[in-house]
């Protein structure tokens, strides 16, 4: 679940930082769909060029809503990485939106 709700707080962070500064609203969890919209804010989007995790990211999210959907179990490193991504864009995120 820690990989769900860290895909969770990167989506809802990236949604913000779109709407408060760019005036849009997006229906989608596409967390790279989000990014190719800020490309100005390269402080936020340098954080997500691991397309390869960002999609694994999109697996525990569609697991975290529906459990029958079979994916490859997350190792120790990749809920630490998932966390500390998400930890990181909303710190990063904040202080944009603080200034």
């Amino acid at each position: 679940m820690a990989v769900f709700h860290s895909q969770q707080a990167i989506e809802k962070s990236l949604k913000l930082l779109l709407e408060e500064k760019m005036g849009k609203y997006v229906r989608t969890h596409d967390i790279l769909f989000l990014k190719s919209l800020l490309e100005e804010f390269s402080d936020i989007t340098e954080l997500l060029n691991d397309e390869e995790f960002i999609e694994r990211l999109h697996e525990g999210y569609f697991y975290g809503r529906y459990w029958d959907k079979p994916i490859s179990p997350f190792k120790d490193f990749e809920v630490q990485k998932a966390i500390y991504l998400a930890e990181q864009i909303f710190e990063r995120i904040k202080h944009l939106l603080e200034e």
